[in-house]
């Protein structure tokens, strides 16, 4: 097995990573605004 990874595959697989790593955002940032207004809603702090 080649350890050394050739720029295609880098490409391929920063290619693949990009959506996963777009969306792993876009539900984090999600679940904090959900959490953020719930607690900012609740009358008790």
């Amino acid at each position: 097995m080649n350890l050394a990874i050739s720029q295609e595959q880098r490409l391929l697989l920063l290619r693949n990573a990009t959506p996963i790593l777009f969306v792993a955002v876009f539900l984090f940032l999600g679940c904090n605004r959900r959490a953020f207004w719930s607690w900012k809603a609740s009358p008790t702090r």
